[in-house]
């Protein structure tokens, strides 16, 4: 079992700006995300739980922090990756997806196995950027497909709908 990283970002890499997004909600993203998360578990980090505000449906939520009183209800509260993987020993065929932000898809980067990049067309200011160098994409990461999706009803930028796999496969149990 390994997890899948879920992200989107611009050409610089940067994925968020004071605590939200740089770019304007977009549909078609929204829609990606949901249809590939559904029914997996969800893992992100307390800054990003609180951006989106309530547990995310139709999935199991967990939020890692070191705030050791941290409270998320309808979320399972984790305070370390070791307490994580602890938590998936008896699972198996379940989906697991890192959400963010930054510091989580660092810390949780030696596992993930494939990412799902949604890349938003065009440069944006942020001060949250995904945590792969350019060095790291073209040495230990894979472009498996890329689909264009055009500007229009369901998101004011172009989009590029991308999964990468790591050359070499981690494994989290």
């Amino acid at each position: 079992m390994n997890i899948t990283a879920v992200v989107a970002m611009a050409h610089n890499q940067v994925i968020g700006k004071n605590g939200g997004l740089p770019w304007d909600k977009i549909q078609a993203d929204r829609l990606h995300f949901s249809t590939l998360t559904k029914g997996g578990i969800v893992i992100m980090g307390r800054k990003t739980h609180e951006s989106i505000g309530k547990p995310l449906k139709d999935r199991d939520n967990i939020v890692m922090t070191t705030n050791q009183d941290y409270e998320a209800p309808g979320c399972m509260v984790v305070h370390s990756v070791n307490e994580m993987i602890a938590g998936f020993q008896s699972l198996r065929d379940v989906h697991i997806f890192c959400i963010g932000g930054e510091q989580i898809y660092s810390l949780l980067m030696p596992w993930i196995g494939v990412i799902y990049v949604t890349r938003v067309i065009g440069t944006f200011a942020g001060d949250t950027h995904f945590p792969l160098t350019d060095r790291a994409w073209s040495t230990e990461w894979q472009l498996a497909t890329a689909k264009n999706h055009i500007a229009g009803k369901e998101s004011p930028y172009d989009l590029t709908f991308e999964i990468w796999k790591k050359k070499l496969q981690p494994s989290l149990l």
